[in-house]
């Protein structure tokens, strides 16, 4: 009699055991339901959220350009207009090469850009030229891809010392590849860049 006591009690006690491994058990995935719910909230808020990065210039580190998770600012593609220039049209024949080379990371192959840059060249070399851009006014059209740039250019001819001052304004299109990279696909003058033969680059 004594004996079935306690198998009785030591049955009550497994499945009183039982029961409190199969709560906790249910508790367990509860709180792990929880946790996948709670990280797939939080991604999708993060995901609705824009991010903000501050690029800073290698040789201008007082200058702070933002782009943004939604895109590119105007003031990054100002600033890309600006270098772009600056960098192609202060040139003389001994360095045009080596600019225009340079140049062509930024160039989409085989688009109106690549055209402008062979004319460039040559005419720097074959008059002699040397000159300098100076930009002032900036106008960006994203929905068009266009970059309008007014600005002065000052050449030399020869050996001349006075230079030949022209105010000129650049269009500039451009294009977004693969991972948002930005680049130039031509690049077009509102106004003749004028020369001792007349003739255009």
């Amino acid at each position: 009699m004594e004996s079935k006591g306690v198998c009785a009690m030591n049955f009550q006690e497994r499945q009183a055991s039982l029961k409190r491994l199969i709560i906790e058990k249910q508790l367990s995935h509860y709180i792990i339901l929880g946790m996948v719910i709670l990280n797939v909230l939080t991604l999708f808020l993060l995901s609705q959220k824009e991010e903000k990065w501050i690029l800073i210039p290698q040789y201008d580190v007082s200058h702070r350009v933002v782009v943004t998770s939604d895109g590119y600012t105007d003031q990054y593609f100002k600033d890309l207009a600006h270098g772009a220039l600056v960098h192609l049209l202060t040139v003389n024949p001994t360095i045009v090469q080596r600019q225009v080379q340079l140049f062509r990371e930024f160039v989409r192959t085989g688009s109106a850009a690549e055209h402008y840059l062979k004319k460039h060249q040559k005419y720097v070399i074959d008059n002699s030229v040397s000159m300098a851009f100076y930009p002032k006014d900036y106008d960006v059209d994203q929905s068009q891809k266009t970059i309008r740039v007014k600005g002065e250019l000052k050449y030399w001819f020869g050996g001349g010392k006075m230079p030949i001052n022209k105010p000129i304004t650049f269009i500039l299109k451009y294009t977004i590849v693969g991972k948002q990279l930005v680049l130039i696909k031509d690049i077009r003058e509102e106004s003749a860049m004028p020369d001792n033969e007349g003739e255009r680059i």
